[in-house]
Protein backbone atom coordinates (compact mmCIF):
# COMPACT_ATOMS: atom_id res chain seq x y z
CA UNK A 1 0.00 0.00 0.00
CA UNK A 2 0.87 3.33 -0.98
CA UNK A 3 1.32 6.36 1.19
CA UNK A 4 0.42 8.03 -1.73
CA UNK A 5 -2.67 10.39 -1.21
CA UNK A 6 -4.85 11.06 -4.29
CA UNK A 7 -5.61 14.88 -4.55
CA UNK A 8 -8.73 16.31 -6.52
CA UNK A 9 -7.76 18.93 -8.79
CA UNK A 10 -9.20 22.59 -7.30
CA UNK A 11 -12.04 23.79 -8.86
CA UNK A 12 -11.23 27.24 -10.56
CA UNK A 13 -13.25 30.39 -11.69
CA UNK A 14 -12.85 33.35 -14.06
CA UNK A 15 -14.68 36.18 -13.89
CA UNK A 16 -16.18 37.23 -17.13
CA UNK A 17 -18.37 40.05 -18.70
CA UNK A 18 -19.95 40.07 -22.43
CA UNK A 19 -20.05 43.99 -22.34
CA UNK A 20 -16.54 44.57 -21.70
CA UNK A 21 -15.35 43.26 -25.13
CA UNK A 22 -17.23 44.13 -28.39
CA UNK A 23 -14.78 41.76 -29.76
CA UNK A 24 -13.47 38.42 -29.45
CA UNK A 25 -10.39 38.11 -27.89
CA UNK A 26 -7.71 35.39 -28.50
CA UNK A 27 -11.10 33.98 -29.75
CA UNK A 28 -13.09 33.91 -26.28
CA UNK A 29 -15.80 35.64 -26.38
CA UNK A 30 -16.64 38.47 -23.64
CA UNK A 31 -13.77 40.00 -21.50
CA UNK A 32 -12.17 38.05 -18.42
CA UNK A 33 -11.23 40.26 -15.03
CA UNK A 34 -7.49 40.22 -14.55
CA UNK A 35 -6.87 41.19 -11.06
CA UNK A 36 -3.25 42.82 -13.06
CA UNK A 37 -4.45 44.08 -16.35
CA UNK A 38 -8.37 44.56 -15.46
CA UNK A 39 -11.02 43.36 -18.65
CA UNK A 40 -8.63 41.58 -21.08
CA UNK A 41 -8.06 38.10 -22.74
CA UNK A 42 -9.18 34.56 -21.03
CA UNK A 43 -5.35 33.62 -20.72
CA UNK A 44 -4.78 36.42 -18.99
CA UNK A 45 -7.29 36.07 -16.80
CA UNK A 46 -7.08 35.70 -12.85
CA UNK A 47 -8.35 32.23 -11.96
CA UNK A 48 -10.28 32.33 -8.41
CA UNK A 49 -10.25 29.54 -6.06
CA UNK A 50 -14.01 28.45 -4.42
CA UNK A 51 -13.29 30.43 -1.17
CA UNK A 52 -12.73 33.21 -2.75
CA UNK A 53 -15.42 32.92 -5.32
CA UNK A 54 -18.12 32.70 -2.11
CA UNK A 55 -16.34 35.79 -0.10
CA UNK A 56 -15.15 38.45 -3.38
CA UNK A 57 -17.32 40.81 -4.87
CA UNK A 58 -17.54 41.03 -8.33
CA UNK A 59 -15.52 44.15 -10.29
CA UNK A 60 -17.71 46.48 -12.19
CA UNK A 61 -18.24 45.97 -15.66
CA UNK A 62 -20.40 48.14 -18.17
CA UNK A 63 -23.49 46.27 -18.11
CA UNK A 64 -22.93 45.10 -14.85
CA UNK A 65 -23.09 41.63 -16.55
CA UNK A 66 -19.65 40.46 -15.07
CA UNK A 67 -20.32 36.97 -14.12
CA UNK A 68 -18.48 34.06 -12.41
CA UNK A 69 -17.43 31.29 -14.88
CA UNK A 70 -15.95 27.50 -14.22
CA UNK A 71 -12.46 27.43 -15.68
CA UNK A 72 -13.35 25.03 -18.03
CA UNK A 73 -16.67 25.98 -19.40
Amino acid sequence: MSNYIERQPQVQYVIRSWSESDIELDGDAGAFWSNVDGWGSFQAATRFSTKERMSLNLPMSAKLDAEWMLEEE
